[in-house]
């Protein structure tokens, strides 16, 4: 879900921080497409240096452009993992809402995630309470929107149900700041739960459910241990971003 900068007195969203964020989440995966992409299109379209089998000859010039339309490939993809993601989301919300299990779209990848989803929610005994909430933060200048607040038997120990807000994600792994940014949503939804701004519920943890969209079994990661490290990696995040590009006006 996204993250916005906000005005702390009046709690509009000024700046979208999914730049903030994409800026640093995955840079692996960025570095590995671009590298496969521009491994392909330079073997395609360099000229071998005669008798030397290690070396290629390519105009700087050629070699730009390979290196920006590997970046647009990179966001072509991204984009539309995005869509694929948002169209996930849309099917939970209304499964949750309607009771019933929905019309299912063509796209093979997004059914897959769905249906990993619904098995995890019934393992766990999942019981919604709050599906796809704004949050926002006035203390910390943040602001957006959580998937589920919802109880459930996130660990098959438990003999109770317990309450925990679940971020839901369907990429290929769970990334290393994912976890900051739950413990942002638990923060931002205690801070408006205090002051009545939302129904109160004792959050006992946060976690992370993945649904990959080829996979073939869902994801659990509980990040209620450490939270506090969480949140702070994540204000941490938000300082840099607003230091590299400047306090939104």
């Amino acid at each position: 879900m996204k993250i916005a900068l906000i005005n702390p007195s009046y709690g509009d969203k000024l700046a979208s921080f999914d730049e903030m964020l994409s800026r640093y989440y995955h840079p692996r995966e960025l570095a590995a497409a671009l590298s496969r992409y521009i491994d392909e299109a330079v073997c395609s379209t360099a000229t071998r240096e005669e008798g030397r089998a290690d070396y290629i000859r390519l105009p700087l010039s050629t070699f730009k452009m390979i290196v920006e339309s590997g970046k647009k490939a990179f966001r072509s993809k991204k984009d539309e993992a995005a869509d694929i993601g948002t169209t996930v989301h849309r099917l939970i919300e209304g499964w949750f809402k309607v009771g019933r299990h929905p019309m299912l779209p063509m796209d093979s990848r997004v059914v897959n995630a769905f249906d990993l989803f619904v098995s995890w929610a019934k393992e766990v005994e999942l019981e919604p309470l709050i599906i796809e909430q704004p949050v926002h933060s006035l203390r910390h200048e943040y602001g957006g929107t959580f998937d589920i607040l919802a109880k459930g038997k996130f660990d098959k120990k438990w003999r109770k149900k317990r309450t925990y807000l679940i971020d839901t994600k369907t990429s290929k792994a769970i990334y290393d700041t994912f976890p900051a940014q739950v413990a942002s949503y638990s923060e931002a939804y205690r801070e408006m739960a205090a002051a009545k701004r939302l129904p109160a519920h004792k959050v006992d943890g946060e976690g992370i459910i993945r649904v990959g969209k080829t996979d073939v079994e869902f994801e659990f990661v509980d990040c209620t241990e450490h939270h506090d490290l969480n949140f702070l990696r994540f204000l941490s995040l938000k300082d840099a971003y607003i230091l590299w590009n400047g306090r939104p006006k």
